[in-house]
């Protein structure tokens, strides 16, 4: 009996942790029987000196090993009695870890080791939906049975557990060997509504609610039963008709913003017959070649809403669709209009009215109707001489409908994108409709000719420069962007329903006589743009840079200033709308500058030199970042430009260990931050010698950055951290001695350790006092032993139950007794073995407050005071 509640207790701490540490990640992971599942590792790349180790937990035995430092990978095949054998596949990148054609003994535990870092997954093996799957329905406020499928307990083994989760979240277990039956509460979401049946472990919910729906599984050690509980009430069944042209693209829409991990969605065809597509777990399926391949190529769904499309339609794609998902069913009713189905096309400018004809001088019927996409929209009534125009749900046509009540027409005011679609006026009485097609277009912007330096060049054994000019345009759908020399068409750029920003380039040269022009146009409007050569194409600026703070001198090209020279200092984007803010006139033989200019950011620091013609801006701040323009006018007038960049000047980076990050595994402590406060346009990165490990950048905001690393407390490698930008460095050497320590170490330097020594005769009780009055209730106590982490004592205050583990082959036993109101340890019938250095720690922080040094003494140690004690290690953690 006692061995069957041990059994139990480490399976409840495997839920909670597995091996006790506490900083390890558990992720569920589910896959369907016979398709491969891989366990991401969370890297992008393995350091040079990474080892990887997969092991599966429930024997502790690995199956797969990636050492860099050796240039080996292996996987062992004939591991767990080779049930892995040719199904285990390592990247050999990433250290990510692929299992092939799973089974549902594949369902386990499996631990990564990353160097010092854990990571556990928990891997679950469903069989396939039609072997291992039961539907269920019920309605919202009644109760439903999930059905065990046993008669009594008695056909299962006293040791064997039963688990119900929902959604890979336990809420139900029970335990024949102790006799417990327990429910969860899944934070609130059941509130009281599970009801476990005592005799054949069957699940009851009651007083169901829509957010009850979904995937409930029943497992029985590796045996799985699923169940997918559909809730009515909650979304409604539903009849969507929905039409589209043949040709064009059709989304069945679920009305979902993001799937769920409980929801199951079947996409079908023709009245349940076929399945085309479905969405299982993580898994996204469409079904080409079903219906004689009609739907090869054309199915999409969509991976967060799991919405329905079907490209390029035909006729025959015509027909109801079936949507069921864990919450709802809706039924889509598609009608394909081909060309000869008389669908006239309609197009009309954004905020434009436009008026869709039916193309009567007078109704003669009682009743019309017009509908888009499927909606009614307008309803005439001719008998009762009344008109009714319906807001469609979305208010996109509110205030913007008229109808013509002699000849059933259709106005639509100030039009936006979302009245484009489809149009039908109905006549129900003699089965006849007309149909309009309305495509809406957004006014097109006016292009924005500008210069790229970037790409300039000069022709080779040539004097003539050429210039280099982007035409672009944001935020447009349904435009073609073209370039045109005179009337002849030189390149073009097209984009369809989506709204983006489009750019056009042009190389053309300086004494090009041509016309230029850049053209945006849909189909009913256009905007032109005509490129102005001698305006845009000037030499592109000299780029200077300066440390802040410092000086900067802009020489003009001038090899002398002649006596009729005017030369006029510039500053701004552009020529036309820059600021004076420096003169220099031969002519009056006078100097200005124009402190008062641009919020007086220059004041005080301009000077102009009457020989060179060049300015100096002394003092230099980001403000003066930007391109100054020398306009030179005399004989002949020339243009000379400027961007000068102002950089600030840097921080020495710090490097400070990272104890937050430490890994209570290890027995080094070496991850590290390096930081710097309030940067701009800098670049931040480790390096190993001189190869770069990682990098972060930011441009114009004025930030600070941290950039992470591991090391290992014995790398004798050289590693710095560099902060720079284009003109400066700064560097940090990392000293690994002074800031890499091990975890206990890194709380042992504290001033508030205190070292107790403990003395005993064995056989006596010793009990290790952490002299706290009361554990704050969310605080989780655990004693390990330091230097393999090796839990022995595991204490939850806010349920007050604690967990004692045997290790070393039954060294304590049940010789362990935990206070769980202060966590003081008590060690009773003490033998020899029992000595050693104890640590208790305290707090979240995992700060350390006592060591105690226990000595166990025997009757023949009695006479032999030299002989050295065993020491081992033990930790308390109270987080």
């Amino acid at each position: 009996m006692k061995k069957m509640s041990l059994r139990l207790i480490l399976f409840c701490l495997c839920f909670w942790h597995l091996d006790g540490e506490f900083d390890d990640i558990l992720t569920p992971v589910s896959v369907k029987e016979g398709d491969s599942v891989t366990l991401n590792s969370g890297l992008t790349e393995i350091m040079d000196d990474g080892l990887i180790l997969w092991v599966c937990l429930n024997k502790f035995t690995l199956i797969a090993e990636i050492n860099k430092r050796a240039d080996s990978i292996s996987v062992q095949d004939d591991a767990l009695d080779g049930r892995f054998r040719d199904r285990l596949k390592l990247d050999k990148q990433t250290g990510s870890l692929t299992i092939t054609n799973t089974t549902t003994e594949d369902t386990r535990f499996c631990q990564l080791h990353i160097n010092r870092m854990k990571k556990i997954f928990f891997l679950t093996v469903y069989g396939v939906i039609g072997d291992e799957m039961k539907s269920v329905s019920v309605m919202e406020g009644d109760s439903v049975t999930l059905n065990s499928g046993l008669t009594d307990l008695t056909e299962i083994r006293d040791d064997d557990l039963i688990q119900w989760l929902f959604v890979d979240a336990l809420i139900a277990f029970i335990s024949k060997v102790t006799n417990v039956y327990t429910v969860f509460d899944n934070n609130g979401k059941f509130s009281n509504r599970l009801k476990l049946d005592h005799e054949t472990g069957s699940l009851t919910i009651t007083d169901i609610k829509v957010k009850h729906a979904g995937l409930y599984k029943l497992q029985i050690n590796s045996v799985v039963k699923s169940f997918i509980l559909t809730v009515n009430g909650g979304v409604a069944n539903a009849l969507m008709p929905v039409s589209v042209m043949e040709g064009d693209s059709v989304t069945l829409n679920t009305g979902l913003t993001e799937i769920q991990t409980d929801h199951l969605i079947l996409w079908t065809f023709e009245n349940k017959n076929t399945i085309i597509a479905d969405v299982w777990l993580d898994r996204f399926s469409v079904y080409n070649d079903v219906l004689d391949g009609r739907f090869r190529n054309r199915l999409k769904l969509d991976k967060q809403t799991g919405s329905l499309t079907i490209t390029d339609t035909r006729t025959q794609h015509a027909g109801y669709y079936e949507l069921q998902t864990t919450r709802m069913m809706i039924v889509f009713s598609l009608k394909v209009y081909g060309v000869t189905d008389a669908v006239k096309s309609v197009s009309v400018l954004e905020g434009d009215s436009v008026t869709l004809n039916s193309g009567l001088t007078e109704i003669d019927v009682d009743v019309f109707q017009w509908v888009f996409i499927n909606s009614l929209i307008a309803h005439i009534n001719v008998k009762a001489d009344h008109i009714t125009i319906f807001d469609y749900n979305d208010g996109r046509f509110r205030d913007r409908l008229k109808l013509d009540k002699q000849t059933g027409s259709l106005t639509i005011t100030d039009t936006r994108n979302a009245h484009s679609g489809l149009y039908e006026l109905l006549n129900y009485r003699e089965g006849k409709s007309w149909k309009f097609s309305l495509t809406v277009y957004a006014s097109p912007p006016v292009p924005v000719i500008s210069r790229d330096c970037s790409s300039s060049s000069s022709s080779s054994g040539s004097s003539k420069t050429k210039c280099s000019f982007l035409c672009s345009v944001v935020n447009v759908s349904h435009v073609t962007l073209s370039w045109y020399k005179g009337n002849s068409l030189l390149s073009s750029i097209s984009v369809s329903d989506l709204s983006i920003s489009l750019s056009l380039p042009l190389e053309v040269e300086y004494q090009d006589k041509n016309s230029y022009s850049c053209v945006l146009n849909n189909p009913i409007s256009n905007q032109t743009t005509h490129l102005d050569i001698t305006q845009l194409c000037q030499p592109c600026p000299v780029e200077v840079s300066v440390m802040e703070g410092d000086s900067v001198t802009i020489n003009p090209d001038l090899t002398e200033i002649k006596d009729d020279n005017v030369i006029q200092w510039k500053f701004g984007p552009t020529t036309t709308i820059a600021e004076i803010i420096a003169e220099i006139n031969k002519q009056t033989d006078s100097m200005t500058v124009y402190d008062d200019v641009l919020d007086e950011r220059f004041r005080d620091r301009l000077k102009l030199d009457n020989q060179t013609g060049s300015l100096t801006i002394t003092n230099t701040r980001h403000e003066h970042d930007g391109v100054y323009y020398a306009v030179i006018n005399g004989a002949i007038l020339s243009l000379q430009s400027f961007r000068v960049s102002v950089y600030s000047r840097l921080p020495v980076p710090v490097i400070s260990s990272n104890p937050s990050n430490c890994s209570s595994s290890s027995l080094s402590c070496c991850s590290l931050l390096c930081s710097v406060l309030n940067v701009r346009n800098v670049t931040l990165s480790w390096y190993k010698g001189n190869s770069l490990l990682s990098s972060i950048s930011v441009s114009d905001l004025s930030i600070s950055l941290s950039l992470p690393l591991e090391v290992e407390y014995q790398d004798k490698n050289i590693y710095s951290c560099v902060l720079n930008n284009p003109i400066s460095n700064q560097t940090t050497h990392l000293d690994i001695t002074q800031l890499c320590h091990t975890c206990s170490g890194v709380f042992g330097d504290s001033d508030e350790v205190k070292s107790v020594s403990v003395s005993v005769m064995e056989g006596d009780s010793v009990t290790l006092n952490t002299d706290l009055t009361e554990i704050q209730t969310d605080y989780l106590i655990m004693w390990t032993f330091v230097p393999n982490n090796l839990l022995i004592v595991k204490l939850f205050r806010m349920s007050s139950t604690s967990y004692t583990y045997d290790v070393h082959t039954g060294r304590f036993g049940d010789r362990l007794k935990l206070d769980h109101q202060t966590g003081s340890l008590t060690i009773t019938n003490t033998k020899t073995t029992d000595s050693g250095l104890y640590e208790v720690t305290t707090g979240r922080n995992r700060q350390i407050k006592y060591r105690f040094h226990v000595t166990v003494s025997g009757e023949s140690q009695l006479h032999n005071n030299n002989r050295s004690s065993f020491l081992k290690y033990f930790t308390l953690i109270i987080i």
